[in-house]
């Protein structure tokens, strides 16, 4: 797991950037007694190995940094800290924050940790702990994150500032079908500088749909003039054309960048009904999507999937960012994998046009705004061999401003602010519009050694009733390295607008019920930490999150076959997470991560009360991942990993489980010269068949091979653009900071 970067801490000396280093995930499957012996011995081993790596770091001496090598500037993000080389011009930064002085689970990425790789987001956070994510196929199809036990639209994405909130047409049908939430994979990973995920309820700090948590990514800004190439092939016939353009202009730098991927999806996946020989005859069009391979397993066909996109950006000096994207999509098979008749088309197009001005006030004190709007058209049809009219045509557009004002009071750092979001939602059969205004407040107290944190948030909706959330959090270093850290929070997700107004057809689900309430949650965490840096730091948090009002489809009593959405039923989610990583001399990291956790219905009166008490569905009891990486020299890398993932049950009566499973995963780097690099990627190398959920397998093993061209002007790297970029709150950027009190911390408050 990437380790989670925060404040520094004043009395400890300050230290040069070690090379970030990717984290790659990884597959094989365990069943059976003897695979959970193998299992527990691999563990053992993984502890013996962190026992050895603990004391290598505590005996290791700091390696001595290069005199002509500059300090790294640490720029703000989103809740954290991000850490980059510095323009050769910039002035000496201050040192790597101590990850201690974060309050809260949050894990900090940055871009030095997955640059060059084949990986895409969802492989990033899947290293995360706490963090499930529910794939739908190969690297381009559909990925889902899910935060301790909690369902994917629960998790809020935040790109650059803005919430990511999209309506799925036919909420029913989308909800059984696993379309709901936030989709990772149509973010490239090489368009982004760094990510964050907070677990735990987050309302209070970045607004509704942040019930179970929030993923933060911030993109990347060219800084000067630069052109960069790049091209991938793999197996299941994926194929990915990238290239990116900087160039100075006028007062600031104007970049463009195009991304086009492309992937077949085919995949094996495990046919239960193959297995049980109950599997009826199918056509030649099934058999030509869905033919039957090794007995009880089908090759999964006619899903093939192309994302296109195109991104405007100019940053003007160091205060402004003029943004314009526009994006395509085209996907087909979207059902699950059971039904192997050849499955319809959905196709999106969606423009947005972003505004950011970040502007220093007297002093430490700045003010920021933050504008956005997006419009989205989507089209399905549902099979190709009926009639090709289309199911759906849908039509989506979204507004959404926030300003702020940072003041600092002596330690004590304060964010007032607002933010207003408009939606609305027109089909075939319903339009609808949501209007929704928001105040907060957000502070923190910068100890010399701890900090503590609250935020409160009010928000107004125009369909459904006002909510308000909290959140409380502290840090603290108890004895020299070791420390404690503790937080308490609630959060929300709305109903959708489809799932209140949508009627649904007659030959449908219905999913109208506008007596809806929005789902709530409390998360309440409790850890320890050790904080030997820069070589070692490691983490233990306890957390509990209970999720209530939770919306459910149920049958209706009028007509047993239609269905509509209803508050049914509550979870509570309880366990611990372990995380550690170790940087030692020569250019070795290793990362390590372990959640065991059970999630529990604790009551489903509505619905069904034989559920209480149950498993909930699709979260594993365990999960951990290990990954060791070298970086010997620039553009020199190799890295190997591997995942582990316990089983899950598919119904709530836990009457059907899927088995565990584990993932191995190889990759290198080297470069050619000329400005070119070549990069191998080699996904679940064992070729583990394996399913994170019953209808939607992931794949068998991936190659991907990228040759890369890059090309920069003379100077430093290309990397944020501090206040430019609406990702990042105030004090971001090289030089923004202003100096502080003695022994006061930069941190932002988002």
């Amino acid at each position: 797991m990437p380790r989670p970067v925060a404040m520094p801490r004043p009395a400890r000396s300050p230290r040069r950037a070690q090379p970030g280093f990717r984290r790659a995930p990884l597959r094989v499957s365990r069943a059976g007694p003897a695979g959970r012996s193998r299992a527990r011995v691999r563990r053992l081993a993984a502890t013996l190995l962190l026992c050895l790596s603990l004391r290598t770091a505590v005996a290791a001496a700091q390696p001595a940094a290069s005199p002509d090598e500059p300090a790294p500037e640490v720029i703000v993000i989103e809740g954290g800290e991000d850490v980059v080389r510095p323009e050769a011009d910039a002035a000496p930064a201050a040192p790597l924050p101590s990850s201690g002085y974060q309050p809260g689970s949050r894990t900090v990425i940055s871009r030095a940790q997955f640059a060059d790789t084949q990986q895409t987001v969802a492989d990033v956070l899947q290293e995360v702990p706490g963090v499930t994510v529910v794939r739908a196929g190969d690297a381009l199809a559909p990925a889902k994150v899910s935060i301790r036990g909690s369902r994917p639209d629960q998790v809020l994405l935040i790109i650059d500032g803005v919430p990511v909130r999209q309506e799925t047409g036919d909420a029913a049908q989308g909800r059984a079908q696993g379309r709901q939430g936030a989709d990772l994979a149509r973010l490239p990973l090489e368009q982004v500088e760094s990510i964050e995920v907070l677990r735990g309820a987050a309302s209070s700090l970045y607004g509704p749909g942040a019930a179970a948590g929030a993923v933060i990514v911030r993109t990347r800004r060219a800084a000067r003039r630069q052109v960069e190439l790049a091209a991938t092939a793999g197996t299941s016939g994926y194929r990915e054309w990238q290239g990116a353009w900087s160039e100075p202009l006028r007062d600031g730098v104007a970049s463009l960048r195009l991304n086009h991927r492309r992937s077949d999806g085919e995949y094996l996946y495990f046919d239960p009904l193959l297995a049980q020989g109950t599997a009826a005859s199918v056509g030649a069009a099934a058999q030509r999507c869905a033919p039957v391979v090794e007995r009880v397993y089908r090759l999964r066909r006619c899903n093939a999937r192309e994302l296109s996109a195109l991104a405007l950006d100019w940053r003007r000096g160091a205060d402004q960012r003029w943004s314009a994207e526009l994006s395509a999509e085209r996907r087909d098979g979207l059902g699950g994998v059971q039904d192997p008749r050849p499955f319809g088309r959905e196709e999106q197009r969606r423009v947005a046009l972003g505004f950011a001005d970040v502007h220093p006030l007297d002093g430490e004190d700045r003010w920021g705004l933050t504008l956005n709007g997006a419009h989205r058209e989507e089209t399905r049809t549902e099979n190709r061999t009926l009639p090709a009219a289309p199911l759906l045509h849908q039509r989506e557009s979204q507004a959404f401003g926030d300003a702020w004002r940072e003041l600092w009071l002596g330690r004590q750092q304060w964010r007032l602010g607002g933010s207003a979001q408009q939606q609305a939602l027109v089909d075939d059969t319903f339009d609808a519009a949501r209007s929704q205004g928001a105040l907060y407040a957000q502070w923190r107290a910068h100890l010399p050694r701890g900090t503590l944190e609250a935020a409160l948030r009010q928000d107004a909706f125009s369909d459904i009733a006002a909510q308000g959330t909290y959140r409380l959090a502290a840090s603290h270093f108890v004895l020299g390295p070791v420390g404690g850290k503790v937080s308490q929070g609630t959060g929300y997700r709305p109903p959708t607008l489809n799932e209140l107004f949508d009627p649904g057809s007659e030959l449908g689900p219905s999913a109208a019920n506008p007596a809806l309430r929005p789902e709530a949650s409390l998360s309440q965490e409790a850890g320890l930490f050790l904080d030997l840096e820069p070589t070692f730091y490691a983490e233990a948090q306890a957390f509990r999150q209970v999720l209530e009002e939770a919306i459910v489809l149920t049958a209706r009593a009028d007509n047993p076959n239609r269905f509509r959405f209803e508050n049914v039923s509550r979870t509570r989610s309880e366990g611990l997470e372990l995380s550690a990583n170790l940087r030692a001399p020569g250019g070795w990291n290793l990362d390590g991560a372990w959640t065991r956790q059970t999630a529990l219905i604790e009551a489903n009166d509505r619905l069904d009360p034989r559920d209480n008490g149950k498993r909930v569905p699709g979260v594993p009891d365990e999960h951990w991942s290990a990954t060791l990486a070298w970086r010997p020299a620039p553009g020199w890398s190799a890295w190997a990993g591997t995942r582990y993932q316990g089983r899950r049950f598919v119904d709530t009566a836990n009457t059907r489980f899927l088995r565990a499973y584990q993932v191995t995963d190889l990759g290198a780097t080297a470069p050619l010269g000329w400005g070119l690099e070549l990069a191998l990627d080699v996904r679940n190398a064992t070729n583990e068949t394996y399913a994170e959920l019953e209808n939607f397998p992931a794949p068998g093993r991936q190659l991907l091979l990228t040759l890369r061209w890059r090309l920069h002007a003379p100077g430093g790297d290309s990397g944020p653009a501090g206040p430019g970029n609406p990702g990042a709150p105030p004090g971001s950027g090289a030089g923004a900071r202003p100096e502080r009190p003695a022994g006061s911390t930069p941190s932002p408050l988002r």
